[in-house]
């Protein structure tokens, strides 16, 4: 919760073509055009992260991979939400249906990076198209190595699922 008025946002779900609240037809665009267009290009780039955060996106896409969401693809799991009052109104992205993670129905030999590079999902489309900018693979490969020193280390992760196993045991 970020303190911003219900009319001051949009959410959206799928390929960002699934009004949730408010609506704002501009991201599922912006989806096909980072899919379709060279990011190698300043320009492309520059318009990409002025528009999406990519720092969002990231930590979106690693968290992902990191945990081996089996459910992620579908489109339905998929949500984004910007607002003109937070983030420079840069669409900013958050997980929802998080069952099917850590190993519930997928395996930890799952290689879900290699996944997000060949799959034509349209998200995995656009990553696949910034990943070849240098300046973005640079960026995504050390936010990488930092939250696995730090959120997804095993002591932090350890310590979170302790927690969490201790609020939930009464129930």
């Amino acid at each position: 919760n970020f303190d911003i008025p219900e009319d001051s946002s949009v959410i959206l779900g799928g390929a960002g073509h699934v009004a949730l609240h408010n609506d704002d037809k501009t991201f599922f665009k912006l989806l096909k055009f980072v899919g379709n267009n060279d990011m190698n290009k300043e320009a492309n780039y520059q318009r990409v992260s002025k528009t999406i955060d990519l720092r969002s996106f990231c930590d979106y896409f690693i968290a992902n991979i990191f945990s081996d969401n089996e459910d992620w693809k579908r489109i339905n799991n998929i949500k984004i939400w910007r607002s003109p009052l937070k983030y420079d109104n840069q669409w900013r992205f958050f997980f929802v249906d998080l069952d099917l993670t850590f190993g519930e129905r997928s395996n930890y030999k799952n290689d879900r990076l290699n996944f997000v590079l060949t799959d034509n999902f349209y998200y995995f489309r656009a990553f696949q198209s910034l990943v070849k900018n240098p300046t973005f693979k640079r960026f995504f490969l050390l936010r990488y190595f930092d939250l696995m020193n730090s959120t997804f280390s095993s002591q932090n992760m350890k310590q979170v699922l302790g927690e969490l196993k201790n609020e939930m045991e009464p129930e």
